[in-house]
């Protein structure tokens, strides 16, 4: 694609999806499957038994959601794709370290999550509170696929993509906040946690907040978020 038309947000790219494209959607599926499948066995497996509804429901959103931004992005925003799975050399060196506690946090989420709600039930959160959390996530995933349809340089991590000629986004939810991303992973986690009926797993939830908060992010350009 040109560097004129990767500028403009993906919702006004029309890509025409041919073989190399149907390659590269089923590679991505395929890598989709095999993670939600690891996915379940560790949630699961940690938790040692699989009438877990809110693990399951969580499951099926994230699949369903991931699977429909796969084909979306390969059909409207090819490019953004590339970029949000390719490695850059000029990611700044406290994204990596932000990064780094995001995943930590993040995978401790789960694991109290299925320790609690799943193995041993040191806290319960009602069926009210896990369809409310439902309902966050959903909301997050929402807000996240509206950055992804006005942002085409929505990368993964915190760099200036000079190669795609980018620039500043002030489009679609940009238009309100400078950060929109961060702030729908912020209200994600929570709900996570309240959906898979975990208390104590919104300890981490929580503190996701200020791992992907830095105080640079209100001096650069919407890179990540």
């Amino acid at each position: 694609m040109s560097q004129e038309a990767a500028r403009k947000p993906p919702s006004e790219q029309k890509i025409e999806v041919g073989k190399p494209a149907s390659g590269k959607l089923f590679q991505r599926v395929c890598r989709l499957i095999l993670g939600m499948a690891a996915f379940c066995l560790t949630v699961f497996g940690i938790a040692g038994r699989i009438d877990w509804l809110g693990a399951w429901a969580l499951a099926a959103f994230f699949f369903s959601y991931l699977a429909f931004v796969l084909v979306w992005g390969t059909r409207y925003a090819p490019d953004l794709l590339d970029e949000r799975g390719a490695k850059a050399a000029n990611i700044k060196a406290w994204d990596k370290i932000i990064m780094k506690i995001y995943s930590f946090l993040l995978i401790l989420l789960f694991i109290l999550a299925s320790l609690d709600a799943g193995r041993f039930r040191w806290s319960h959160a009602s069926a009210q509170w896990q369809i409310s959390g439902g309902l966050v996530v959903v909301l997050a995933g929402g807000l996240i696929f509206w950055c992804f349809r006005a942002n085409a340089f929505l990368s993964s991590r915190a760099r200036i993509q000079d190669d795609r000629g980018h620039r500043v986004v002030r489009s679609g939810p940009y238009q309100y906040v400078r950060h929109p991303m961060y702030i729908s992973l912020i209200i994600l986690m929570p709900g996570v946690a309240l959906l898979l009926g975990s208390w104590w797993a919104l300890a981490p939830a929580g503190d996701d907040r200020g791992s992907v908060y830095h105080p640079d992010a209100a001096r650069r350009p919407n890179a990540a978020g």
